[in-house]
């Protein structure tokens, strides 16, 4: 077949369209997700699918720039396709919020398009649904968060799910001495598990510290591990990692108080993937799933690019990735309704479209 006429009978790369079944299953999901936001007292938002890409230019990575789809309105005006919902959230909560609102609640639940490799159907990350907590500058606004996402993270059938936690602000002295440039190089080291070209971006610390920074960013386990590490690379470190190692610890001690722990693990290799992370990120991960199925984290200082200087945490689960593997049980599909709809009785038609009416009224599913 040529391969123009071949295009035709496709969709773009990074949408996605089902039916039926499977997209019945898919609102039935996303219902019982945001019926769990709105009992935690979060409010709906809807983003718009499209704005203009100079808003959000400096705030992409470079591969999230080149994936993203762009257009030109009738004016002129280059427009990109809504790829990241916290980006076109923030736009809009910080250019209508005001400072005496806050905290907000809100969740979503949207569509994303953006390009993704043929060869890699991993990915998937058609749709996402998550919340934003605005305006708590505390920790208990990272415990509300993890929490709620755990919860999540049950309820789209994922329970065994294990969330990796870290912290972005491991890296704010290495900016701070090195560069902007230099930090995302080591950002980009430690994301990858590229331990000799992180050495080499380490290269100009004396020995101690280079060493206490490789430590840290290799560190994944519990909380007593976190600490006995802290104790013994602190004075190399200063007190800004210190206390940012104490933040987690502190989470870390509210989760095993919840008995929420065995659902997370510290993860200093976790330093957050967007340029906007500014504090705790996390990831969450499934067996045999190559890309993390949620993630999120603090952002302080993205919504003052909108108008509005307000401290931000949230996440956003992958829906599409998880709802792939998993299975609803037996009980669940005949609960949703799922299967063959009886069929009204009667002669004729006004006949089967009263005892129809009289079925539904009763909770059945009937077609005529």
């Amino acid at each position: 077949m040529p391969k123009k006429k071949r295009s035709l009978l496709q969709i773009p790369q990074g949408t996605e369209s089902f039916y039926l079944e499977d997209a019945y299953r898919h609102r039935k999901l996303v219902d019982r997700v945001t019926e769990l936001f709105y009992k935690w007292g979060y409010l709906p938002v809807q983003t718009p699918i499209v704005d203009y890409y100079d808003s959000y230019r400096a705030l992409l990575t470079e591969n999230a720039d080149r994936d993203v789809y762009r257009l030109i309105d009738r004016d002129g005006e280059l427009l990109m396709l809504r790829s990241d919902v916290t980006l076109f959230l923030a736009k809009q909560m910080g250019m209508i919020l005001k400072s005496e609102e806050l905290p907000v609640r809100v969740y979503y639940a949207d569509t994303i398009l953006r390009h993704e490799a043929a060869d890699d159907i991993s990915q998937n990350e058609f749709f996402q649904t998550g919340i934003e907590l605005i305006g708590r500058p505390d920790l208990d606004g990272e415990l509300e968060v993890l929490g709620l996402l755990q919860e999540t993270l049950a309820t789209l059938g994922a329970p065994d799910t294990v969330t990796h936690v870290g912290t972005r602000r491991l890296s704010s002295g290495i900016r701070a001495q090195l560069g902007e440039a230099a930090e995302r190089q080591l950002i980009h080291a430690v994301i990858m598990r590229q331990g000799d070209e992180l050495s080499e971006i380490l290269a100009d610390y004396p020995t101690k510290q280079r060493d206490a920074y490789l430590s840290l960013f290799r560190y994944i386990g519990d909380a007593a591990g976190l600490q006995s590490l802290r104790k013994t690379v602190a004075q190399d470190l200063g007190d800004e990692v210190t206390q940012a190692l104490l933040e987690l610890e502190h989470v870390f001690a509210v989760l095993s108080e919840l008995d929420l722990a065995d659902s997370f693990r510290v993860d200093l290799s976790e330093v957050g993937n967007q340029p906007y992370h500014s504090g705790i990120v996390f990831q969450s991960y499934m067996h045999n799933v190559a890309h993390p199925v949620a993630s999120g984290g603090r952002y302080d200082g993205l919504l003052a690019r909108f108008g509005l200087d307000a401290p931000s945490v949230g996440f956003s689960c992958m829906v599409r990735r998880i709802e792939e593997r998993t299975k609803l049980t037996a009980q669940s599909d005949r609960s949703s309704g799922l299967g063959t709809f009886a069929a009204a009785e009667g002669e004729d038609f006004a006949a089967r479209f009263r005892s129809a009416r009289k079925a539904r009224e009763q909770g059945e599913s009937i077609i005529l």
